[in-house]
This record gives structure tokens, C-alpha cells and sequence, in this order.
């Protein structure tokens, strides 16, 4: 049963927010349900960018839930960013989706097997493949505390596939 909520997926890069987020697609009904991922209308490497999104997809979730529909965002977002600015915070549930380290370190890595995909990674970032990823593993413990303060459901994914993921996600938001 849906009650009409706005659901945000986050957790650190390499958690699987965003093949999970394409399980849920293909799992749930798109007229009861909205699906967008922070990065959608394309990712830009500048100041303030993940807020002004934060804020798009608020909205639109916000005028959602006024048809009815329920709206999954998938992205980074730490709860303050989100209760702070919403009209409503009773219509929100965070799901943090939490990996170990090493989990976090093999999947980033795995994602650019070839020198040339390392190459082009390090000329967007500024950092090799390896330093993000360990940036991304060391702030899982950080990530985790951010939360600690508000209502959340944490999801690991660790040795889950994005479809085991998605049907516990489904299996919560159910209940």
C-alpha cells in the first residue's frame, strides 16, 4: 500500500544507490511512484550544484504528493539538507544504504578497468580512482553519524545484489 511519501535513497558512492534505484523502476508502478537520481539532468563539478538539485527534486516530490504519488530520490543527501526545507517532514523517509570499506573501495575500482577509463577519471576529478575511492570508504563511519540523528532505515549492501536491495527497500516501504 502506498501512503505517499517521498523516499531518499543515499549513502556513499559505491553503495549501489543507482542500480538499485533502476530495480525499483522496473519493480514498481510508475503511476503511484516517481523515480529521479540527484544526477539526472547531468552532473556538474561546481558549487552549490547537489543543493540546487536537492531542491529541483524536492519539489517535484512535493507536487507529487499532492497527486498522490509517492517520489524516490537517489543521491548523496545528508537528512539536514532535506528536513530544513521541506513544508512537511512527516512525509519523509530516509534509506541510507551502507557498504563496508572494502566493498566500497573494490566496486569504485571495478568501475574503470582500463587505463584509458582511469585516465579520463583522473582529468574530471583530479584524482586517481584509488583516492576517490578511499576518500569515499573513510566516510562511511562519518556518513553513518550524519544520520544518526533522525528516523532512517539503513539497508547493507554488502554481498546484496541491486535487486536483493531494491525487494528490501519494497519490502519496507510496504509494511
Amino acid at each position: 500500500m502506498n501512503d505517499n511519501n517521498i523516499y531518499f535513497i543515499s549513502g556513499s558512492c559505491g553503495v549501489g544507490k543507482t542500480s538499485v534505484l533502476k530495480e525499483l523502476k522496473n519493480n514498481l508502478s510508475k503511476e503511484l511512484y516517481d523515480f529521479h537520481d540527484l544526477d539526472e539532468r547531468g552532473y556538474k563539478s561546481i558549487e552549490g550544484w547537489r543543493q540546487s538539485e536537492l531542491k529541483f527534486f524536492k519539489e517535484q516530490a512535493e507536487k507529487n504528493l499532492e497527486k498522490g504519488i509517492s517520489t524516490f530520490i537517489s543521491g548523496f543527501s545528508r537528512p539536514t539538507e532535506v528536513f530544513d526545507s521541506l513544508k512537511e517532514n512527516k512525509y519523509i523517509t530516509f534509506i541510507l544504504l551502507h557498504a563496508e570499506p572494502e566493498t566500497i573501495r573494490e566496486r569504485i575500482i571495478n568501475r574503470y578497468p582500463t587505463e584509458e577509463g582511469k585516465k579520463a577519471f583522473f582529468q574530471k576529478h583530479n584524482k586517481t580512482v584509488e583516492q576517490f575511492s578511499d576518500d569515499n570508504a573513510n566516510y562511511v563511519a562519518t556518513l553513518k553519524k550524519d544520520f544518526e540523528l533522525f528516523p532512517i532505515h539503513v539497508i547493507n549492501t554488502d554481498n546484496f545484489s541491486p535487486k536483493d536491495v531494491a525487494e528490501k527497500i519494497i519490502d519496507f516501504i510496504k509494511k
